[in-house]
């Protein structure tokens, strides 16, 4: 007797014996679903929809796959395959990590890092000798007396300025570095203006030969007068002190820049030859007195301040009326934007001087598109200015903060200052690091 194939396998589906129960999706235990080998067919790989997350790990959705085993209609040979979520390598960092990494890529950063961990161990050091640390620091060291403590105490000392002699190799290093960079880079510029100049003289005795073979032209041409040229030059009659001032504040930032680099650089030259002299270990040994090339360096870096702060004044002057500028701008943007008859009349000019073909039913919606392009173009750039200027004042923050060890350094040579020194350098480490992280 012959049956239907399709009411046998309906049958063996509903078949308590050939379908075993199994965990539903919220947990509770209920029949299986079993679908008919025949309609279910897993998908294939190339089909399979992917999604990225924004955090840029890849995710699958669930697949349907057979095993291939057991009869056909049942159940227990349909699996579902969940795919395991895998976060990538970019993702598992965090905002944090990342910019603690890029941070301390820099030069600046990393110097900045070591200048940081010194002032602050110094700071430690200062503190627990004068007891002004709170339990339970203090318990531990405030019965000892005053000699005691100083040992306990030393190779914090000691430490810090393992730390300062790191950060001058890195100075010493960074130096090297830049140096061999800068002779490559004369040198290659060197043979490039001496090729150059090949170049031109060969053009030149060609030249030369051309018009001694070509006959003389009797000829005159008379040259037409360009009336345009001013304003291609960029030397327009209309701003010439703008033009001016421009020129004279390049003029004087060149000036302090190298000014502050020349004192700065000499400050630092002095204390590296005296830290390779082994003058600064011996006295650091006994106390934080500074003589000879240590002293000298101070002095150094006692006359660069006041370029540096003429430099910081000038370019936050330039800051700040490149604020007023841009606020300018936006303003001139929100009107136009505002005003739809003055932009119908600017796009009719640039069609009649163009001979652009605008069609007048388009001409709102192009004039409303370049005026709103008109001003985000004008918010980013007050936005960017604004920037700059914050910049400018906490780097002015900072260059106080070394300017007061400084110039503390420079009157009361032999007064203990341990607790000066680090503070300074403690604010100013952390302001620049910070405008690196913010960078």
């Amino acid at each position: 007797m012959t049956s239907d194939p399709s009411q046998m396998d309906i049958k063996r589906a509903e078949s308590p014996s050939r379908q075993p129960a199994t965990l539903g999706m919220f947990g509770s235990s209920g029949p299986a679903i079993a679908p008919l080998r025949a309609n279910i067919q897993p998908p294939p790989i190339s089909e399979v929809t992917t999604y990225v997350r924004t955090d840029g790990a890849v995710f699958m959705p669930a697949q349907v796959t057979d095993t291939g085993h057991g009869a056909e209609g049942d159940s227990s040979n349909i699996r579902l395959r969940v795919p395991r979520y895998s976060p990538s390598k970019k993702a598992s960092e965090g905002p944090l990590a990342r910019t603690i990494i890029k941070t301390l890529s820099s030069e600046a950063g990393r110097e900045n890092a070591l200048q940081l961990l010194q002032s602050f161990l110094l700071f430690l050091h200062a503190s627990l000798s004068r007891r002004i640390l709170v339990p339970p620091i203090l318990s531990l060291l405030g019965p000892s007396p005053r000699g005691k403590r100083a040992k306990l105490l030393r190779p914090i000392y000691l430490l810090s300025e393992v730390i300062a002699n790191t950060r001058r190799l890195f100075v010493l290093g960074r130096w090297g570095f830049e140096g061999v960079c800068n002779a490559f880079a004369v040198t290659a510029e060197l043979d490039k203006t001496r090729s150059d100049q090949n170049i031109k003289e060969k053009s030149q005795t060609l030249q030369s030969l051309k018009e001694d073979i070509a006959e003389p032209s009797s000829a005159s041409s008379e040259e037409p007068i360009d009336h345009d040229a001013p304003a291609r030059s960029g030397h327009a009659p209309g701003r010439p002190r703008a033009a001016r001032q421009k020129s004279m504040f390049g003029v004087y930032r060149q000036a302090f820049d190298i000014m502050t680099r020349i004192l700065g650089t000499a400050s630092e030259f002095c204390d590296l030859i005296a830290f390779l002299g082994g003058t600064s270990s011996a006295w650091r040994t006994r106390s934080r007195r500074r003589y000879g090339l240590e002293r000298l360096s101070i002095w150094l870096g006692l006359l660069a301040l006041p370029p540096a702060f003429a430099l910081h004044r000038l370019l936050l002057a330039r800051a700040r009326q490149d604020v007023r500028d841009a606020h300018a701008q936006v303003l001139q943007a929100i009107d136009q934007a505002d005003d739809p008859a003055a932009n119908d009349a600017r796009v009719a000019g640039a069609q009649f001087f163009t001979g652009a073909g605008i069609s007048f039913p388009k001409m709102p919606a192009a004039n409303a598109s370049s005026s709103r392009l008109d001003l985000a173009r004008a918010e980013a750039k007050l936005l960017k200015a604004q920037r700059q200027v914050r910049t400018l004042k906490w780097e002015q923050r900072a260059i106080f903060t070394d300017a007061t060890f400084t110039v503390y350094e420079a009157l009361r040579p032999d007064k203990e200052k341990q607790f000066v020194e680090s503070l300074s350098g403690m604010l100013g480490s952390m302001i620049r690091i910070g405008l690196l992280c913010a960078a």
